[in-house]
This record gives structure tokens, sequence and C-alpha cells, in this order.
């Protein structure tokens, strides 16, 4: 009875935030309530088999966190509805990139990828056992605590920020140019755009992981839907062939995020893709529920909101005590996992304040930047790699529902990253190289 009124509630907020926000699709309220309203769907086609009640608080808890979220961006929203929200429809140009910046891209990133196939092989043989495939192998033995040289080297770890900062960069050219006056022959050379990014969504399945690959999917929509409304203007209602299009892309992405289980070295038995697919989705309320009885958590030390800013600090000779990873937990013998939403970090270390409290935060960062980039009179340089940052951070709101991809990655590695992909965007957007005399 109390996740029917979650899901009825959460609807009724999906309905408003849509209709007061402009009716704007991207808005990190509308993505933020899209997730757990999916979330919320997911665990409704499960809670038969994993036979666990949701309570009164968890509803709370969750209901408090969006509608935090959406007072956030709703004051947002009408600090900047001024004259300068009536921008009009603009003229895209195209990009064009010299040859031998691929050639130096391609190359590295290749090289990158191949130098991380052969930490992968590395770390997946460290004992001689073979319990799966290479990503299984590897993700069971860098999980292992007590396995020495378990881990990636500090050097691989650094140069696959590059690649990500390439993709990321040549992510915002490919999208640009789909909507600048071209040829036919500029058309099709768009397409080596995309090779970065290829690479780097190669990068991430070798190492076991899918979730990169599709905050890469969600930050190309972004782009996509920013530069349609930049061009058509942001009253223009969307075609329904372009609803279909993007429901067939989704279905494709959930589609191919099955099948890939075991390539990636999740050896589930589970062959149903409804049933494998919404256990991934609708596990935060039921783990939140069990995490809530549980006393022997509730109070406990290790600070969770901070974990990645705690482990950079630690690493400069401080001594705090922080969680990075959730424990694992089952409802009636069946496994739900440890993604407990972002919201079991905020409320474990300052109960429902720190629930409305980070939430509040959260939209504010998101919010001003996006009517800022929504309201923006033309993109300029540094518009577009505020642009290209966002399209890369965007997932985090839409994910909330599933765990903290933020305030928990705060840290010295995320600072790196961030000045990676400036540093690439420079290269691709702005270094220029004569070769040859003059």
């Amino acid at each position: 009875m109390t996740l029917m009124l979650m899901v009825f509630i959460t609807f009724l907020i999906f309905l408003v935030a849509y209709n007061t926000l402009g009716k704007d699709v991207m808005s990190p309220t509308f993505l933020l309530v899209a997730g757990y309203l999916l979330s919320f769907v997911s665990t409704l086609y499960n809670i038969k088999d994993w036979k666990v009640s949701i309570g009164f608080l968890t509803m709370t808890v969750f209901l408090l966190g969006m509608l935090s979220f959406f007072v956030g961006e709703y004051v947002v929203k009408r600090r900047t509805a001024t004259a300068r929200s009536q921008s009009m429809p603009i003229e895209i140009e195209y990009i064009d990139i010299d040859k031998w910046k691929y050639v130096v891209v391609v190359v590295s990133c290749t090289v990158i990828l191949v130098l991380t196939y052969r930490e992968v092989v590395r770390i997946a043989n460290l004992n001689f056992a073979s319990w799966g495939n290479l990503a299984y192998n590897f993700k069971a033995n860098s999980m292992n605590a007590d396995l020495e040289g378990a881990g990636l080297s500090s050097f691989v770890q650094q140069i696959n920020k590059i690649t990500k900062g390439f993709a990321y960069a040549f992510l915002f050219v490919f999208v640009n140019n789909i909507f600048a006056q071209k040829t036919k022959t500029e058309r099709i050379a768009n397409f080596a755009n995309l090779i970065p990014g290829v690479l780097f969504s190669a990068q991430c399945i070798l190492k076991g992981g899918r979730f990169p690959v599709v905050a890469f999917i969600i930050g190309a929509f972004f782009l996509y839907y920013y530069f349609w409304r930049r061009t058509k203007g942001w009253g223009k209602v969307i075609p329904v062939k372009y609803i279909v299009r993007i429901v067939l892309i989704i279905a494709g992405v959930i589609a191919a995020f099955w099948f890939s289980k075991e390539l990636v070295g999740r050896l589930s038995k589970d062959n149903d893709l409804m049933g494998y697919v919404t256990r991934y989705f609708g596990g935060g309320p039921v783990l939140f529920e069990l995490y809530l009885k549980d006393s022997s958590m509730l109070h406990d030390a290790p600070n969770e909101t901070f974990a990645g800013l705690i482990s950079s600090l630690n690493k400069f000779g401080f001594n705090l005590t922080g969680r990075a990873y959730h424990e694992f937990r089952a409802a009636s013998g069946i496994t739900i996992g440890n993604a407990y939403s972002a919201l079991r970090n905020y409320y474990h270390d300052y109960s429902i304040f720190g629930v409305i409290l980070f939430n509040y935060i959260l939209t504010f960062v998101f919010s001003i930047k996006y009517y800022d980039l929504k309201y923006c009179s033309d993109i300029t340089y540094k518009k577009a790699f505020s642009l290209t940052l966002y399209a890369s951070f965007i997932y985090t709101v839409f994910f909330q529902f599933f765990t903290d991809y933020f305030f928990a990655r705060l840290s010295v590695g995320l600072f790196i990253e961030v000045i990676v992909l400036r540093i690439c965007f420079w290269f691709v957007m702005r270094l220029k190289v004569c070769f040859g005399r003059r």
C-alpha cells in the first residue's frame, strides 16, 4: 500500500514539475523525478518476490528528497525568469577539426586501451584462479583487499581520464555538427568524432563497467536535446517521430545493458530481461527499508556522504573514517545488491535534515548552470566547455535513485578528471599547429 502511494505521489510530482518548469524534459528536477519513478515502478514489479513491506519513514525520506530538489530548481528558475529567458533560436556553425588531431587522439586512446587491457589481464590472473571470464576475474580480484597488487596502477588510472576527456570533447563536436549547415561529405566525416567515444566505451567495458557508458549516452542525449532546442526554440513542441526514436534508443540501451552482463563479468543466473533490469533499478527503496531496520547500521561512525574526499585526505596523512561501498543485502533468499540510492548516504550521516539539505545543494549546483546555459545568447568557447562538462555530470542527477555519483565522488581524482577534460577540450577546439614552412 505504501509503495503504491509512493508511485502515485511521485507521478504527481513528475507532472507538476514538468508543467511548472516549462515542460523541459532535461530540467534537473524532471530527470531526478523520472529516475525515482522508474525505480519505484521497478520495485513494484519485484516486491512480491522480495516480500518486503515499505514503511512510512522510507516513503517520507524519498518524497522529501524529491520535493526539496524540486523547490530548489523552482527558486533558481524564478530568479532567472527575466528578459534573458526569451532567448531566440541561433544558427550553429560547423566545427572542422584538423585531421592530425584525429590521428593523435585515436593513436593515444588506442595505446591507453592496450595498456589498460594488460593491467586487467595482470589483475585477473593474480591468483591463477578462474571463476568466469576475464572481466569477472578482474572484478573479483580487484575487490579482494587481501590480494596484493590487485588494483590498476596509478599511471593507468590517470591516463584513463585522457580517453574520457577526448570522448566528451569530440562528442560535443559531433552533436554540434549534426545541427550545423553542412554538405553530404561533412555529414559523413562527422562520424569520425565518435571514434574516441567508442574507444572510451571499450575501455569501460574492459574494466567491467557499464554505467560510464550509459552516462556517456545520457550526456549525448542531453547535448542533442540542447542543440535541438537552441536551433528550434525552447517553446517548440517535440515531434512524435523524435519521441518514438528516443523510446527505441532507450529500449536498445536497456537490451544492450542486459545482453552485456556476462561480457562485463556479471554472471547472473537471471535470464529474464525485465527481472534483471528491474532488480537493478528497483532495489533502492527495499534496501533502504532493510537498512532502517538494521539498528547496528544507523549510527555507526563511517561517513558515507564524502567518502571520496575522505579517501583523498587520508592519502595526505589524515586518519578519517569513510565508507565508499555499502553492504550487500538480500530478501527472501534473493540478493538485491548494495545500491540504496544517494539518500542513504545523506540520511546515514545527517538524518532527514541531510536529505533535504544535500538535495537542495545539488539542485542549486545543476540548476544554476543549466539555466545559465539555457538562456545564454550564444555558444562561446567557455559556454561550449561548460556545456560539455555539464553533459559529463548530468547522469549523477538521473541516477540518484541508484547511488550517489556526485558528493561521494568529490575528491582529488575528480578534480584531476575535470582538469584533464578541460585540457582535452582545449586541444580539440583551440590548439593550432602549423606544419612545414610558411
